[in-house]
């Protein structure tokens, strides 16, 4: 197996900047978006992480001190939000999502009403559950991240029997039958699947395909933010 080939990570001072203007601009805790949709979230989006181009390499997740950086923002964020959540005299939802290897994934999530079932039941329990992965973070990342009490969980995709559709669903036949294999190989290949009845009385099956590990993290001691 050929060693994945990564595009150079150019302009650290820059990435910085941008990583700091990320952190203001999403300390913002917008009060009257939450209560019109009940979820807040701050997903990282620096370039190059946050760029849709598609190209033969890919950027490598970020690291050293970007990740020191991120790890940073994630916690200024959440602890901010949490002093404003307080404010609303209501239940929510607050939790840093940390994805590995997935690092760019990362992201502050805030939900209120039926968003808190919602955000709780969107991860998937993994078999075995992972300690969290100290090791890939700086002493300093460390010092914050135990601040918090990480949960493991498992970022999956569930697909159904009707997921490739039909050719009249799709761009090109060529797009079609791309798709069509892929989904043919991924059924062949070793994955989690769930059947069941559905309204009618038929049998259908799920079929999940694991994206990702995700840390889940709220903090220990809310006294410690005020």
């Amino acid at each position: 197996m050929k060693k994945q080939k990564f595009k150079k990570v150019r302009g650290r001072n820059k990435i910085l900047r941008n990583i700091e203007k990320w952190k203001q601009e999403n300390l913002f805790f917008d009060k009257e978006l939450l209560l019109n949709y009940n979820y807040l979230n701050s997903k990282f989006r620096v370039r190059p992480w946050s760029d849709l181009v598609f190209t033969k390499y890919p950027y490598p997740e970020p690291d050293g001190e970007f990740r020191e950086k991120i790890i940073e923002s994630l916690v200024d964020i959440y602890n901010h939000w949490k002093i404003e959540l307080e404010k609303l005299k209501m239940d929510y939802y607050l939790k840093i999502w940390i994805f590995y290897p997935n690092f760019r994934e990362s992201q502050v999530a805030c939900g209120i009403n039926e968003r808190i079932d919602w955000y709780d039941n969107l991860f998937f329990e993994n078999e075995e559950r992972l300690k969290f992965p100290i090791n890939r973070f700086s002493n300093k990342s460390n010092l914050l991240l135990n601040e918090f009490d990480w949960e493991n969980l498992s970022w999956e995709q569930v697909f159904d029997e009707n997921e490739v559709g039909t050719e009249k669903e799709y761009t090109t036949k060529k797009d079609y039958l791309e798709h069509k294999k892929w989904f043919e190989d991924f059924l062949k290949s070793e994955h989690k699947a769930h059947q069941f009845k559905d309204e009618n009385g038929k049998n259908q099956t799920y079929h999940y395909l694991k994206i990702d590990d995700v840390w889940i993290g709220e903090i220990k001691n809310f006294e410690t933010i005020k």
